[in-house]
């Protein structure tokens, strides 16, 4: 048993370590992370076609961050070396970065930044990047909604 636990040590020191890509790696307790082939997004009335599976972490749904993105009419940028998203629409500029906790909302012409704490942050998988669903469509002004009989998210703009 220690044997195992020891080299459980050693894997996850290994790929925690700042030599192995993001991209190469997606490290998540078993218990937090739940892989779910059947939920729906549906955006607006229409389900949203996406090509890799949504997934629940800390009871967040886990989207594609670019096909959430773009489907709300935001631009996305990502910066690999810093391995940080950024979306923008209109005047909202909306920051995260893979593994970190905080999502930060600025305005155009403001000095003002929010700085929200997430309940699962982003992170990559099958390399795509995976945001919560909620979190990022709220922040651009879309309601949302999770039905959890149909495991389904429904997210409507506002507007």
């Amino acid at each position: 048993m220690k044997k195992v636990i020891v080299a459980l040590v050693l894997i996850l020191t290994m790929f925690t370590s700042t030599g192995f890509a993001a991209e190469e790696v997606l490290i998540a307790p078993a218990s937090e992370t739940v892989a779910q082939k059947d939920i729906d997004v549906i955006l607006n009335g229409r389900t949203l076609d996406l090509d890799v599976a949504p997934v629940i972490v800390n009871d967040r749904t886990m989207v594609p961050m670019r096909a959430i993105f773009e489907a709300l009419g935001a631009e996305v940028n990502w910066i690999p070396a810093g391995r940080i998203i950024i979306a923008t629409k209109d005047e909202l500029m909306i920051t995260m970065q893979i593994d970190n906790l905080n999502m930060v909302i600025e305005r155009a012409g403001s000095d003002d930044r929010e700085i929200f704490t997430l309940d699962a942050p982003p992170f990559i998988s099958n390399d795509r990047t995976l945001v919560p669903a909620r979190a990022v469509s709220e922040a651009l002004g879309a309601k949302v909604e999770w039905i959890p009989e149909t495991r389904t998210v429904t997210v409507d703009q506002m507007g």
